[in-house]
Order: C-alpha cells, then sequence, then structure tokens
C-alpha cells in the first residue's frame, strides 16, 4: 500500500511524504495514535519507499523487493513485537547487534517496533542508547496509543506522526464495501470501534458486535414490553458478561438515538436506524428529562468499571434508573 493509499490520515502522509520528497530522512519516528487506524501500514509503506529501487519518493508497490516488504519478508526490514505482554530487554538486544551490520539489500535498514508502550523498563533504556547515535542507514519507527508511557527521552529523540481515529463515514464505507455489511449495521459497528478499522474487523469477525445488538435489544424490549423481573434477570446476566463495556456503549449509542428522536425526529442523525419501530416505541416511555437521566447514569457506570465497584451492585442501581418516567413532561426545557 502506498502512503497516498491510506485513508484517513492525511496529515501523516503529507509528513512522511514531504520528508521523501526532501530526501530529509529521520532516523527514529514516533507513529502515535489509536491502533488500528493506518500506522502499520505507513510503517511498512515507508519502509518501501526507502528501499523500492523504481522511485526514491513514492514505492513502485509492484516491484520485487516492495512485494517482499509487504510480505515480511525482506531481510532490511524487521518488526518487534511484544512476546507475551511486554517487549523485553533480549529482544532490543538482538536489535542492537543487528543494526550495526550494514543493509544486506537495500539502501536502510527499517526496525518497526509496535505497541513501543509495552517495552520494559531495561528494554526502553537499551533502547535509547541506539537512538542516541544510530547508523546513518537505520531508521527505526516506533507504534504507540500510548505516548505518556514511553520515556520522555525516547519522544525527545523521535520525530513524532500523529495518527487519528477515523471518521464514522470513512469507518461505515469500509465495512460496507469491504465486509459486506449493510448501512445500519455499519454504523453501530463503527461507532462501537471508535475509529480503529482493525477493532470494526474483529468486532464483526467475532460476532461481538452482534451479540451485544442482541443483548441492548433484549433489554430494550424489556423497558418498556416486559416486567420488572425480567430487566432485573437481564442486569444479572450483564453482570456476569466479559463485554459488559461494549454492551454498555451501545446501549448509551440506543438512548442518544431515543433522545435524538425525540427532540428532532431527525431519522437521519440515528445510528439504530434498521430499529425504528422499536425506537419510536421506546421514545413514547420516555420524557426527555428521563433520556437525559439514564444517559447520565449510563456514562457514571461505564466510569465506575474502571475502579473497585460491585459490578452486581452498580448494575442494580442501573436498572432502577433506566426505568421510563411518564410523569415528568417535556415543557419548560424538560
Amino acid at each position: 500500500m502506498a502512503l497516498a493509499d491510506i485513508p484517513g490520515q492525511e496529515l501523516a502522509v503529507k509528513c512522511l511524504t514531504r520528508g521523501l520528497a526532501r530526501a530529509r530522512i529521520t532516523h527514529a519516528y514516533l507513529f502515535t495514535g489509536p491502533e488500528g487506524v493506518g500506522q502499520a501500514e505507513a510503517a511498512l509503506a515507508l519502509a518501501q519507499a526507502l528501499n523500492c529501487p523504481a522511485s526514491p519518493r513514492e514505492p513502485c508497490g509492484t516491484c520485487n523487493t516492495c512485494r517482499r516488504i509487504a510480505a515480511n519478508n525482506y531481510p532490511d526490514v524487521l518488526e518487534v513485537v511484544p512476546e507475551g505482554n511486554n517487549i523485553k530487554i533480549d529482544q532490543i538486544r538482538s536489535l542492537r547487534k543487528d543494526i550495526y551490520f550494514r543493509p544486506y539489500e537495500g539502501k536502510y535498514k527499517v526496525y518497526i517496533i509496535s505497541a513501543a508502550q509495552q517495552m520494559t523498563v531495561q528494554a526502553a533504556n537499551s533502547l535509547l542508547c541506539i537512538l542516541e547515535e544510530p547508523p546513518s542507514y537505520a531508521v527505526l519507527v516506533l507504534l504507540t496509543s500510548q505516548e505518556d508511557r514511553l520515556l520522555p527521552t525516547i519522544v525527545s529523540r523521535c520525530q513524532k506522526v500523529p495518527f487519528y481515529p477515523l471518521s464514522p463515514a470513512l469507518m461505515e464505507d469500509k465495512l460496507v464495501g469491504e465486509m459486506g455489511l449493510e448501512r445500519e449495521r455499519a454504523g453501530v459497528v463503527a461507532a462501537l470501534a471508535a475509529g480503529s478499522y482493525v477493532r470494526a474487523r474483529e468486532l464483526v469477525e467475532s460476532g461481538r458486535a452482534r451479540e451485544s445488538h442482541r443483548r441492548v435489544m433484549a433489554l430494550a424490549a424489556t423497558i418498556c414490553g416486559g416486567n420488572e423481573g425480567e430487566r432485573w434477570l437481564l442486569g444479572e446476566e450483564w453482570g456476569k458478561a466479559e463485554e459488559l463495556p461494549l454492551f454498555l456503549q451501545q446501549l448509551l449509542f440506543w438512548f442518544r438515538d431515543l433522545l435524538i428522536l425525540k427532540e428532532t425526529g431527525a431519522e437521519e442523525l440515528l445510528l439504530h436506524r434498521g430499529e425504528m419501530p422499536r425506537l419510536r416505541q421506546m421514545a413514547q416511555c420516555y420524557s426527555r428529562r428521563g433520556l437525559v437521566a439514564s444517559l447520565e447514569a449510563l456514562r457514571e457506570i461505564m466510569t465506575l468499571l474502571t475502579s473497585n465497584v460491585n459490578i452486581g451492585l452498580a448494575l442494580n442501581v442501573l436498572m432502577g434508573q433506566l426505568e421510563p418516567d411518564l410523569s415528568l413532561t417535556d415543557g419548560g426545557g424538560d
């Protein structure tokens, strides 16, 4: 993939292509931003551009060198990935031994360090020694979603290239075009994935997105059409599920849709457009004030999940807070 073909990352692409065009190559890059938004693709495209014999600025993508780099089968492009939960010092020591040998075939040796924030302290200090005086033919590309976990001295020795979450519209288009999802479902998955196409694909392929939708629809059915006991039983079931944060996030989007529908009636702004009959029915069960209170309760429990809280008790409280309140009126700003 050429740098120009990486979607939704115009600033990062401009930064890299400008440096290539001017032959101003930095020997250490830091690609920052969420996982799954194009960092890995950009790192490989940069490695291709630096070594492609057909073009000094933009890789041709078709020569033997470009194809081997894309297939992770080129001796001068090496990737370092965490072993278990960490990048260990032995991995960086191995890199240090290799980096002082000149390129075997290409012009540059490129080292791509994925999830760089997972380096141990010893590994980070070992890498720092390389960054202080790298060989002229070596380029290191650090990929991270948590820049604040890196040593400041490492960050200061790298050229930072920011990557951003993909826009919902772009995510929808990719999910529809590449995975064959219906537009409405693609919109929900894109929102759940928070701008990461890799996460979106995983949600679809694992069935987690479908299961999340099923659970939220089951709860929605009990709120207006079921009894209170069924709702509490669903709450207990949710408390035992590993995917609770995902379920709560989609439930938050569901109540967001209810509020938009009640306030504006603008169906084109809804994520769950494929569930219009149920949305309309449920919107009638709530006042504006009740929907706002439900959204606040959902945000609060999602925050509590990061602390040492009794999840079962918190969910019981939440189920009570999601109770429709038809006694409230929508007049006077309510």
